[in-house]
């Protein structure tokens, strides 16, 4: 097994939002919290977990003791940004202080690298500081059972978390959403098919599937495109006004259109799961009966069209609530 690797401190230098040469710690380990109520769609993040020593941030653990024990304090937090010239990443920043008993932790988030658990962060606004000697309960328990030795948070304002993961993520080819969204003109429903969304359905380590229903679709006449498996490509586009939000995919096999289909008011779910990254949607004549991730997938692809969405979507990320 590796060797798990030293905290580290990072003095930021600087930056947004946030004083200069403040010392900041770096998490052992980010994760995304799940829901896991009956009827709770699958996936739905609920909070970020940062796990940390809380030996190494004076008096952590005993604010944590003295709130588990009904103390309450006046709580301060908000995000900040810094790209100290040494590190490759910028630093995702967020700074918890209890004036009340003179306490401030920083705690400094390599945005390329926790990425995933920043969005959710966006999201949720819900911050869960673990201490690292009791992080193996995460692993053999009810993750939600760990909150009584833990400190749970609200950082509202996620404004300046959201800039600098729209400058940070790996967008791709999909930058060019950008200037299609900003078009005054233009219909992104033209020449395109309503869908209604049916599921996202998600598992640890593979690929999150979204499952749009299209009952005008022509399964068969859109595989004989190709002679082998299809590899159809998918790219989203989305836009919001005040009547509403509505986004877009185009289907494409290499340079050729197959198919575009429109949703309006996409559900947060779906505008999630096409935000986060690499991602597969399957379009269906008709809805099927979906069970578990590997049950689904073979019935999905004999059932619909599978087509591969790739990097996260920007424009997706932009309607993120």
């Amino acid at each position: 097994m590796a060797e798990e690797p030293e905290e580290k401190v990072k003095p930021p230098d600087g930056g947004t939002d946030g004083p200069a040469g403040q010392r900041v710690i770096a998490p052992f380990h980010m994760g995304v919290m799940q829901a896991q109520e009956p009827g709770t769609p699958a996936g739905h993040p609920v909070a970020v977990a940062a796990t940390v020593d809380f030996d190494l941030v004076p008096g952590l653990r005993e604010v944590r003791d003295r709130i588990q024990s009904g103390e309450e304090f006046d709580t301060s937090t908000h995000w900040w940004t810094s790209h100290p010239p040494r590190f490759k990443s910028p630093l995702a920043i967020l700074t918890l202080e209890m004036p009340q008993i003179d306490f401030r932790f920083d705690l400094g988030i390599e945005v390329d690298t926790y990425s995933p658990a920043l969005m959710a962060a966006v999201q949720t606004k819900m911050i869960m500081l673990i201490d690292r000697k009791m992080e193996h309960r995460l692993r053999t328990r009810n993750p939600l059972k760990v909150a009584d030795s833990s400190i749970a948070f609200e950082v509202d304002d996620v404004e300046s978390l959201r800039r600098i993961l729209l400058q940070r993520l790996d967008f791709g080819e999909q930058d060019r959403d950008e200037a299609r969204v900003d078009e005054p003109a233009g219909d992104l429903s033209e020449n395109a098919e309503r869908a209604e969304f049916l599921k996202v359905i998600s598992a640890s380590g593979l690929p999150t599937i979204i499952v749009l229903v299209d009952p005008q679709l022509e399964v068969e006449k859109v595989r004989d495109l190709v002679s082998s498996e299809p590899n159809f490509d998918g790219q989203w586009t989305a836009r919001k006004n005040d009547q509403g939000s509505l986004v877009r995919l185009d289907c494409a096999l290499g340079e050729k259109p197959v198919g575009s289909w429109w949703i309006p008011d996409p559900p947060q779910e779906l505008v999630r799961a096409a935000a986060a990254g690499d991602h597969v949607v399957v379009v269906l004549k008709k809805p099927i009966r979906i069970g578990s991730y590997m049950r689904a997938t073979a019935r999905l692809a004999r059932k619909g069209i599978p087509i591969v969405a790739g990097k996260a979507s920007k424009t997706m990320f932009e309607l993120m609530g």
